[in-house]
């Protein structure tokens, strides 16, 4: 799990720095790094999400790129639910970026967390997801 820091720059650093270890430690276990090499998201290839070592190269790729953009959107679509509840449904979560990027936009909007449902979907069981205490949220996994 992705434990939720209060401070975003804090969140950011802490999910890069477990991922990077991660990903060294898994290199070190299997003496090798094979499953990384053929890597390619071009022409709508999908890498194998079930590997561990390539969700955590997932997350050093990406995350801090989708965690500012979404957390950029929620704000805007917060600010026009001010108030409201709000019901998310994320189709191919991952690790649940989408959601640190909720939870940080409500935070700087002052939006009431408590109004606030999110289910994330995915096929790949991801080892290391977003965790908020203080935010209703599930995370499926769908099976194909």
């Amino acid at each position: 799990m992705i434990p939720i820091k209060a401070d975003f720059g804090a969140h950011l650093q802490a999910t890069i720095e477990t991922a990077e270890s991660l990903l060294k430690l898994s290199i070190v276990e299997h003496e090798c790094c094979c499953d990384l090499k053929d890597i390619d998201f071009s022409g709508g290839h999908s890498p194998d999400y079930e590997k561990r070592a390539i969700q955590n190269l997932y997350i050093l790729r990406y995350y801090g790129a989708y965690l500012c953009e979404y957390r950029w959107i929620y704000r805007k679509i917060l600010d026009y639910l001010e108030g409201r509840i709000v019901n998310a449904l994320s189709v191919g979560c991952g690790c649940g970026v989408d959601l640190a990027g909720l939870y940080f936009a409500a935070q700087d909007n002052n939006f009431d967390i408590g109004k606030i449902a999110y289910i994330g979907c995915d096929i790949n069981d991801w080892q290391d997801k977003i965790e908020f205490d203080s935010l209703i949220n599930r995370l499926i996994i769908v099976l194909t």
